[in-house]
Order: structure tokens, then sequence, then C-alpha cells
């Protein structure tokens, strides 16, 4: 089963650019390889760039544009339609909490403008703290 989530930036617009994330979305799990592996703006900014997102390991994002490159048990398969998978804009936050909810998204990360980190809210839109397992 997976834990669906978004991953979004706020641009100097004051819109937000973001990408869906398959598994793991949960904040012990995703939200920490965000703090950690994607701590600054230009990093959560690459991060989107790349589209939809299958999942996030060791730092490296399995893109849906680029399932090819997978080693995975069942082989390549072929890279997903960039329009399909590309970096989705809200003009404004209800925009993004919508596109979230219509992902069936558990959890939505947003970079803020003139933030240093990661902000996470759960599917109620209720702020949640991330933390790894060991802190």
């Amino acid at each position: 089963m997976s834990t669906r989530s978004r991953i979004a930036i706020q641009l100097d617009t004051g819109r937000y650019l973001s990408a869906y994330c398959h598994f793991d979305g949960y904040p012990k799990c995703l939200g920490v390889n965000l703090q950690e592996d994607f701590p600054a703006r230009e990093d959560a900014l690459k991060l989107i760039n790349g589209g939809d997102i299958s999942y996030i390991k060791d730092g490296d994002a399995f893109y849906y544009a680029k399932r090819s490159q997978w080693d995975t048990v069942w082989g390549a398969s072929k890279d997903e339609p960039w329009e399909d998978v590309q970096p989705h804009t809200s003009n404004n936050m209800q925009e993004l909490m919508d596109v979230t909810d219509d992902c069936n998204g558990a959890y939505l990360y947003v970079y803020y403008n003139g933030a240093t980190g990661w902000t996470c809210y759960d599917s109620d839109y209720k702020e949640q703290s991330v933390e790894s397992e060991a802190a």
C-alpha cells in the first residue's frame, strides 16, 4: 500500500509548483528525506521540476518520466509521457490543497518563500512535525 503525497514549492509570484509522490509520503520517511536530502530552496525546485515521483530513496528521486532507467525486478518499463507527469502549477494554497486531494494525498509538503525548510500538512491540512524515528 502507498502513502501518497504532494511536494510543492512556493514561487516568487506566490503561486505553487508541485509534484505527486506515490510511496512513503508519511513524515518519518518522505518528510525526513526532504529535510535531509533536499534542504535548500534550489534542491526543492530541482526535485519538483523533475515531475511526478514514484519514490525517493537515499537522495534519489525515481521519476515516472524516467521509468525506463529504474532497476526493478520486473525489468525496464516505458517512460511516462511528460505531459502526464509534469509539475502542476496552483494559483493559491486552496488550489494546491485541491490537487493534493485529487491525488488522494495523505500529506502535503511545502517549501515556502523565505523559509529555510519544509512544512508538512496532513490530510486535514494541520501542520505536522517531521522527525526521524531515531529522534
